[in-house]
């Protein structure tokens, strides 16, 4: 990714302990730019663990629904990923405010992707390319 000027997307998949979590951070930051790179989750605490180690990543916490953990994830400064059926321009206008990005998975209809892309969202993940048919 570095080498080819590319934003790199690392999920952690599950619950990791400290020693585990402090090692993906340091690997992240030996080969990649932390600027073009987004560490992102369903599980909050590893992305909080992270944030203590290396205050400067980009985290990205994925939820399929704003509840409890997306409203923390706000408060920590965490950039959002969210099931594309769930968001709002409401909760798009809210991270954007705080500068952070937000994303949206997995959108394979071209007019649910259009509606997400009128919300404002930084990035789509889809199983379908290309999501916009040729006009």
């Amino acid at each position: 990714c570095k080498e080819n000027d590319l934003i790199c997307f690392i999920e952690i998949k599950e619950y990791w302990m400290i020693h585990k979590i402090a090692e993906l951070f340091a690997m992240v930051r030996e080969h990649y730019d932390f600027q073009k790179c987004e560490i992102q989750s369903f599980e909050l605490l590893p992305l909080m663990v992270g944030r203590l180690f290396f205050p400067q990543a980009r985290i990205m916490y994925t939820t399929n629904e704003y509840k409890f953990n997306a409203k923390a994830a706000y408060l920590l400064g965490f950039d959002l990923d969210m099931r594309y059926d769930g968001l709002t321009a409401e909760i798009v206008e809210k991270f954007h405010k705080r500068n952070r990005l937000v994303s949206c998975f997995t959108v394979n209809d071209a007019i649910e992707a259009r509606r997400c892309a009128a919300l404002g969202v930084d990035f789509m993940e889809t199983d379908r390319f290309p999501v916009f048919p040729a006009q």
